[in-house]
């Protein structure tokens, strides 16, 4: 693996090679297999060099992926995100301008199409697929997930979600329907479409002056011919007016509940 090897007058410091916290000096990347290989590499008695936790040695799957800074330029990140296709078994072509086309045989087929567009990427342009099934990747974090994910398993909203939502995974419908209304809970969401991160309120119940329920009865989860169990509400804005008109939701696509 790749190291980063830091000299300044502190002494000798090593950095794992996607480190962004690495300090000023006089720098070289080495590639070693363990520290031993590394003091060798690099002429130093193992007693002058300090190692960094980011520096741990291991395999592609044991090392932190790399985090790219949305200034980074073109360059830094094509480059990067080749280094981190490289270490986890994908063969890397490069077009000279502004295109990675990555792909593995790990069994299935697997190819990611990346394509930049100065230091933008282009996510509507690029993606991934496995054995010819596409899956969006809405921006650079997901991409690192799926060059070093499982191939096709999708980098799922499950793994993007920060936090449990508040109903197990075999809730029965009416559970779910009725924490979201009696909350009048906020719900985010990815669209499968975009790919990108939405939001709304599902409009809580409410009675008329007769008892009557209202604003909520429109609220339902119906299961697709896929087995996927869908949530459709009515947006609700503040005071329980209806706000952004109804929307429809894959439950697995939720990422939060408050």
């Amino acid at each position: 693996m790749k190291v980063r090897v830091v000299r300044n007058r502190r002494g000798i410091h090593v950095h794992g090679f996607y480190c962004t916290d690495y300090g000023r000096g006089e720098e070289e990347i080495v590639e070693a297999s363990s520290a031993i290989d590394l003091v060798d590499e690099i002429e130093e008695d193992v007693a002058n060099v300090l190692f960094y936790p980011c520096a741990s040695f291991g395999s592609p799957s044991d090392v932190t992926p790399p985090d790219i800074p949305a200034r980074a330029s073109q360059n830094v990140k094509m480059a990067t995100l080749g280094e981190w296709a490289e270490e986890n078994g994908w063969d890397v072509e490069d077009d000279g301008s502004s295109t990675l086309h990555l792909s593995r045989d790990s069994g299935p087929e697997e190819t990611i199409r990346l394509i930049f567009e100065g230091p933008r990427y282009n996510a509507k342009a690029s993606g991934y697929e496995c054995d010819g099934v596409p899956e969006y990747l809405p921006d650079l974090s997901v991409v690192v997930l799926r060059i070093s994910g499982e191939p096709g398993v999708p980098i799922s909203t499950a793994r993007r979600r920060a936090e449990d939502l508040p109903w197990a995974d075999d809730a029965e419908d009416d559970e779910i329907i009725d924490f979201l209304v009696d909350h009048g809970a906020r719900i985010y969401w990815i669209n499968s479409i975009s790919g990108g991160e939405e939001t709304a309120v599902v409009a809580p119940m409410l009675l008329d002056e007769k008892g009557k329920e209202f604003n909520s009865r429109q609220t339902c989860i119906q299961t697709n011919g896929r087995g996927d169990r869908i949530l459709t509400f009515c947006d609700g804005a503040a005071g329980g007016q209806t706000g952004g008109g109804f929307r429809s939701v894959r439950l697995d696509q939720i990422l939060k509940v408050v």
